[in-house]
Formats: C-alpha cells, sequence, structure tokens
C-alpha cells in the first residue's frame, strides 16, 4: 500500500469520524430542544441543525430512535395536559 493511499484511507476514516460526532451532537440538541417544548419543524429550522445538514440526511435524522422517543414522549404529555384542561 503506497503512503498516498493509506493517507487517503486515514482521511476518509477521520471524516467518518467527525460526521459521526456531529451527527450526535445535532440528534442531542434536538433532543434537548423537543424536552424544552419546542415543536420539531421550529427545531429542524434552526440553523445549527440546517446548517450542518441537508433535508435528506435530517430525513435520516428524523429516524434516530432517541428523537422518535422523545417526540413520541412529548406528544404524550401534551395529549395528557390537555386531556386534564378538557376535563375541568
Amino acid at each position: 500500500m503506497t503512503e498516498s493511499k493509506l493517507l487517503q484511507i486515514i482521511r476518509e476514516l477521520l471524516e467518518d469520524l467527525t460526521q459521526d460526532i456531529v451527527e450526535e451532537r445535532v440528534v442531542a440538541y434536538i433532543v434537548k430542544e423537543l424536552q424544552m417544548g419546542r415543536s420539531l419543524g421550529d427545531v429542524l429550522k434552526d440553523p445549527y441543525v440546517s446548517n450542518r445538514f441537508d433535508e435528506e440526511k435530517i430525513g435520516e435524522l428524523l429516524q434516530n430512535k432517541e428523537i422518535l422517543f422523545t417526540v413520541e414522549k412529548e406528544l404524550g404529555n401534551a395529549l395528557s395536559r390537555d386531556f386534564r384542561f378538557g376535563d375541568r
């Protein structure tokens, strides 16, 4: 293996690791913002998210288990609040 090929492999590996770290941080940001009561649509429009990922990648992010769990939980909380207030 030539040195240039080795450097290319190392560079690609580092780029993949960097991309994974960025994705983890964006997922954590989305989860945190959802837990603070913001809507998913608003969070996805934030520059922190939109400057890092295109629409296709955001679609992939929405399949993340942490995000799905948080959306489900926050939706359940919202429905619970609505029913409690509606019963009064």
